[in-house]
């Protein structure tokens, strides 16, 4: 089978099992196989917000192969995380996860293709739904000018570099602009 686009791949395994899963341990990644060579002619393209570059969830790229009774995709990776509503963003080389995990917003950066840690960012983030429904992030990480900005569940704006996951600058929930300090990468 011929798969064009291996971001849609890893954004559907990804999104398409959104379990809630504790996360504790680096044990959260498993690797099942490696993935196939695009085609020389395949064209791809970021997904670096909600609803995707264009705003309309929709993708300009090469159409994927199907297989006469529908997908047919070979797992290549998973990923437990913790809680929250938010969907990935994507680059050619990183996907930047956000969840919430024993007491802390976490935001991650994964490569893409093998799943591997680039980086980790986490901050104590205590919160409780009042109707019961996932205590995580409801926004979804936004990748703009190799910057990751992330808006977390109790109102904590912050902005990372995209290739380091240290902190750029950030803002409390009262407005209060916080710059780089002791990051709590990790």
């Amino acid at each position: 089978m011929f798969l064009p686009f291996k971001k849609v791949f890893h954004f559907i395994l990804i999104v398409g099992g959104l379990q809630i899963i504790h996360a504790g341990t680096e044990n959260r990644l498993v690797t099942h196989s490696v993935p196939a060579s695009l085609s020389k002619h395949a064209v791809s393209s970021d997904w670096p917000r909600f609803n995707g570059p264009y705003d309309d969830a929709t993708v300009r790229e090469s159409k994927l192969a199907l297989e006469k009774d529908g997908f047919n995709f070979k797992k290549i990776w998973e990923l437990s995380k913790g809680e929250g509503y938010s969907s990935p963003a994507i680059t050619k080389e990183q996907i930047v996860l956000f969840h919430l995990q024993d007491g802390h917003e976490i935001i991650e950066a994964r490569e893409s293709e093998s799943g591997k840690k680039i980086w980790t960012y986490k901050y104590p983030a205590e919160y409780r739904d009042r109707y019961g429904y996932s205590n995580g992030p409801r926004s979804s990480p936004v990748i703009w000018k190799n910057r990751v900005f992330a808006h977390g569940v109790t109102a904590w704006l912050t902005c990372l570099d995209l290739k380091t996951g240290n902190r750029s600058v950030g803002s409390d929930r009262g407005g209060t602009t916080v710059r780089p300090s002791t990051a709590d990468k990790g």
